[in-house]
């Protein structure tokens, strides 16, 4: 871990690295140094195919943010100016100035925390509004897809490779009740717009003594959307 983020142009000497965070996609660490603490990630490939565009689009969206004075993640670049380290093994890394005073929560307390998130997520989709194009890219096409959703679950259904199906058979029930529902969206031909697409609770740092949502995080699946 020392070796990767001294390829970042961080500061301060190296001082100890630690997993952070319950997130389930990607590998993050803390990282403190001297001067101040850091985030680190190992990007997932297996569901990020193509890391260069999904950090292409963060720093698009990122920096957007940071021109209109909005609180957002701050991409710290490589030494040679990119936005990640490729590193021997094909891994892909990246670096963030780690965000105090503030925390995510993985269990809504209150019906005044759900409205500070909502409200949080909201001012993030109208702050990217007017995000000049090009149009940012699909980091996962199809994300938000109903039908082809549909059809993904139906084909893993009958094949229940690891014959889940059986204790399952009310949920697949209500599934299948809607299958008219998952194409709607689509069908009525929505504008599309930016958005977060993976709008939960613990993707909005919250505030430590206030409890108002400080900045939206997790910014992988920000993309083109309904």
């Amino acid at each position: 871990m020392r070796e990767i983020i001294q390829r970042f142009a961080v500061e301060g000497e190296f001082v100890s690295c630690e997993r952070y965070g319950n997130g389930h996609i990607n590998d993050t660490y803390k990282v403190v140094s001297t001067a101040r603490p850091y985030l680190l990630q190992r990007i997932n490939r297996t569901v990020f195919k193509n890391p260069e565009v999904v950090q292409a689009n963060i720093l698009r969206v990122t920096r957007h943010l940071s021109s209109k004075g909005i609180a957002s993640l701050t991409v710290v670049p490589t030494h040679t100016g990119e936005a990640f380290h490729k590193d021997a093994s094909g891994n892909y890394w990246r670096v963030y100035l780690f965000i105090t005073g503030a925390s995510p929560t993985d269990v809504m307390e209150t019906p005044d925390q759900a409205r500070k998130v909502g409200s949080a997520f909201a001012a993030f989709q109208n702050q990217l509004a007017d995000l000049p194009p090009p149009r940012l890219v699909e980091t996962i096409p199809d994300f938000h897809h109903g039908p082809r959703r549909y059809e993904a679950f139906r084909q893993a259904l009958s094949t229940d490779a690891f014959n889940r199906a059986s204790g399952i058979a009310s949920e697949i029930a209500f599934l299948e009740a809607r299958e008219n529902l998952y194409g709607r969206l689509i069908r009525k031909k929505l504008p599309e717009r930016i958005t977060h697409n993976d709008t939960k609770l613990n993707n909005v740092m919250l505030d430590d003594v206030t409890g108002e949502g400080v900045c939206v995080i997790d910014l992988d699946t920000v993309m083109p959307g309904l």
